[in-house]
């Protein structure tokens, strides 16, 4: 029987995974519950060391004679002190040594709570890895919980062998020992270019076992001409989906970007496009398609190249890293890719989805600002998103593929976008366009004043006196007052501070100025950076984000394609065919 604690449970089921089957228990009260669970279960074998300074030598001799990890057990307070001399020693001599922690309530640090102290972090200068678990409350913990024992366990040895440190408080009923099964664990496994060449060659027998691969393109800034022909060659092989945003920057014929559809699909519209292998490479995204992906319930894994080897389970199904360049992945699996049959199914059905997907007419407001720029913008220029409704809304409309799209989306926070742009721009030999919002825009304001600005700037801020995204969020409705601070609305114009910094300034407050400027404001050969302000209203460009995300919901399709057939043959026909059908019917 095991403890009922959720987070002892977690462990314990990834340490068999793991293969960490040495244990060495030093007694006490808070760890009743993980020496309890293993010294019952015959996978482990436990050795008694009652002194924790010994433990955790004792522990390094263990591995030395079995080339395996060991972990030590302690219960909390000066008990987990006590093996800081060991794990300096292993940490010098690179030995893969678990440290387990037990601990009290976090909630009571520094609360006069007996036995105790600071324990998150306290070996950090001798540890490759040092995690605090959570208490497991819910799905959203266990996850977390999950995820933290992976990435600790997986740096056991990865480049290079060493001890790491798990903190974990046990909270809950010391008595209860009913869990007879221990719950379905996900392990996550990393495999380093060059290296375990048996485990690569497993993967490739995975691969071409599954029909349904979805490449998962992040942002990219610079991805190499010979790596997306590895990608093509790849995504040939396989019959995969590649879906990308525009900050991926890749130009290949059969990526797909899903803002019109993903934003509009329900979990449960997902199932017929589902995968049963995600291969994810890049930044991060920006429409709903991560979102849809961690939420839907279906039987499938997640594998990562990423060539720092870090763990980011960005879709909460994540099983295996790749430690590699995205190239080598794709060359790797494309020549051992085997007879697979010449399917496009899968990705016809995306291509079928996105082709009858269509845009609504879209009215004067932001997103109309933003389409008819994004018309307009000429191949080989540099495109940068500033956050929020200006990089979402991006992602419904058209660009020259030829155009480098770039936003912060690392952070994702309000402030520096401007200054990265005309970073970027100071440098660069082509046009360089700013799709940025009011807000952002008088946040990074002194950037306009730096002296390096050249005559290749072009900036379309979008003033909607304050902040849409939350009018798109939120709005009225549930927020009477969202004006008044959360959206922190103004009356100001960029007009006179851009002026004085000798850019030329444009305006627009309607349909008819937005396409008079945008000639001028997209040629090549000003003498001056430009911007082009553009005053619109907060609340109409919330309702039109709302009309873009969700026009291509499954039922608003039905209706437009009832409006499209009465259009075609009539009203009055076709109530006829209804008639004739039920007559049939009955």
């Amino acid at each position: 029987m095991y403890s009922n604690i959720k987070n002892v449970q977690i462990l314990v089921a990834l340490l068999k995974k793991h293969g960490i089957r040495h244990l060495v228990l030093s007694p006490g009260a808070r760890n009743i519950p993980i020496v309890h669970s293993v010294e019952n279960d015959n996978f482990f074998q436990c050795y008694s060391v009652v002194d924790e300074r010994s433990a955790a030598f004792f522990a390094i001799g263990i591995s030395l004679e079995t080339n395996e990890p060991v972990a030590v057990s302690c219960t909390s307070s000066t008990a987990s002190c006590n093996y800081l001399s060991g794990l300096t020693e292993a940490y010098y001599r690179h030995i893969p040594i678990v440290a387990i922690t037990a601990d009290r309530d976090p909630y009571y640090i520094d609360q006069m709570e007996s036995l105790l102290i600071k324990q998150q972090n306290m070996y950090q200068d001798i540890m490759k890895k040092s995690v605090q678990l959570p208490i497991v409350n819910n799905a959203e913990d266990f996850w977390y919980c999950e995820r933290l024992v992976n990435e600790a366990l997986l740096e056991l040895d990865h480049h290079g062998k060493g001890p790491v440190h798990i903190n974990i408080p046990t909270v809950g009923n010391h008595y209860l020992y009913d869990c007879k099964v221990l719950p379905e664990v996900r392990k996550m496994e990393r495999l380093i270019q060059g290296t375990q060449n048996t485990a690569w060659m497993e993967k490739s027998r995975v691969i071409n076992a599954k029909s349904r691969i979805l490449i998962f393109w992040g942002e990219n800034i610079h991805a190499s001409s010979e790596c997306e022909a590895s990608l093509a060659a790849f995504a040939k092989c396989h019959n995969c989906v590649i879906i990308k945003e525009h900050m991926g920057n890749i130009s290949l014929d059969k990526s797909l970007n899903p803002a019109l559809i993903i934003n509009a699909m329900s979990v449960e519209e997902f199932d017929q496009y589902g995968p049963d292998l995600i291969i994810s490479t890049g930044g991060d995204v920006v429409s709903g398609t991560k979102a849809i992906l961690t939420n839907w319930k279906g039987k499938c894994e997640h594998w990562l190249i990423d060539e720092s080897g870090k763990v980011t389970d960005i879709f909460r199904k994540l099983t295996t890293i790749f430690e590699c360049s995205p190239k080598y992945f794709f060359d790797y699996f494309s020549k051992d890719s085997g007879q697979k049959p010449d399917d496009n199914s899968y990705s016809n059905l995306w291509t079928r989805a996105l082709g009858d997907a269509c845009l609504p007419e879209v009215p004067f407001s932001n997103a109309f600002a933003i389409k008819s720029l994004m018309e307009k913008v000429p191949a080989n220029s540099n495109l940068h998103l500033s956050i929020l409704n200006s990089v979402r809304l991006a992602q419904y409309f058209q660009l020259d593929p030829d155009v480098k799209v770039f936003s912060n989306l690392g952070a994702f926070g309000i402030d520096g976008c401007m200054s990265t742009f005309l970073g970027q721009a100071s440098i660069s030999k082509n046009l360089n366009f700013l799709i940025i919002g009011d807000l952002s825009f008088f946040y990074d304001m002194n950037s306009i004043w730096i002296k390096h600005i050249k005559s290749n700037v072009r900036i379309l801020l979008l003033n909607n006196y304050g902040a849409a995204e939350f009018h798109f969020g939120y709005g009225k409705e549930i927020l009477p007052e969202i004006n008044d601070y959360t959206a922190a609305e103004h009356f100001r114009s960029a007009k006179q501070w851009v002026e004085d910094n000798q850019f030329t300034y444009l305006s627009a407050h309607n349909i008819n100025d937005i396409h008079n400027c945008l000639d001028a404001f997209c040629k090549p050969d000003a003498a001056r950076p430009m911007i082009l302000e553009v005053f619109t209203d907060k609340e109409s460009d919330g309702r039109t984000a709302h009309i873009l995300a969700d026009y291509n919901k499954q039922e608003n399709l039905k209706d437009i394609s009832k409006k499209m057939i009465k259009s075609v043959i009539g009203k009055q026909n076709v109530e006829k065919i209804k008639n004739i059908i039920r007559k049939k019917t009955d």
